[in-house]
């Protein structure tokens, strides 16, 4: 009797030890994922607007939504996703996003990680000089 209650007390602990193990895993990978997506998509956006000026953004609106349009091809995940949009301003090069998803983790309660990236991208306005102060 006393095998059948220690070996019980054993599995129970080990099964409580990978629940929590899987539960820190899965926050910590949603992160991760979402600060990955979410940099890669502000830099891209903004390199292609700043630099290529033929990518056809004329406004605002056209300015997030295509950085909305990167973010959502970055994104694996199945999670309800926030984005705010602080500051986006093409002429001056300067991106301030925040995200939030709300996830959860096996059934149990929704939690919210944020993530906010700011950008300020400049031009290199006299190449020449760049390109001579590097060497």
């Amino acid at each position: 009797m006393k095998s059948v209650i220690v070996s019980s007390v054993c599995i129970s602990a080990i099964l409580l030890v990978l629940a929590i193990h899987t539960i820190i895993d899965g926050k910590t990978a949603n992160l991760q994922e979402l600060e990955d997506s979410l940099a890669v998509s502000v830099s891209q956006t903004m390199k292609e607007v700043m630099e290529q000026e033929s990518y056809g953004i004329q406004d605002r609106n056209e300015f997030i939504a295509a950085f909305l349009q990167a973010l959502v091809m970055r994104t694996n995940s199945d999670v309800d996703m926030t984005v705010n949009v602080i500051s986006a301003d093409m002429e001056q090069g300067i991106m301030d996003i925040e995200v939030a998803e709300k996830i959860s983790f096996l059934n149990m309660e929704e939690k919210e990680i944020k993530v906010r990236r700011t950008v300020i991208f400049e031009k290199k306005e006299h190449p020449d000089l760049a390109l001579a102060l590097s060497r």
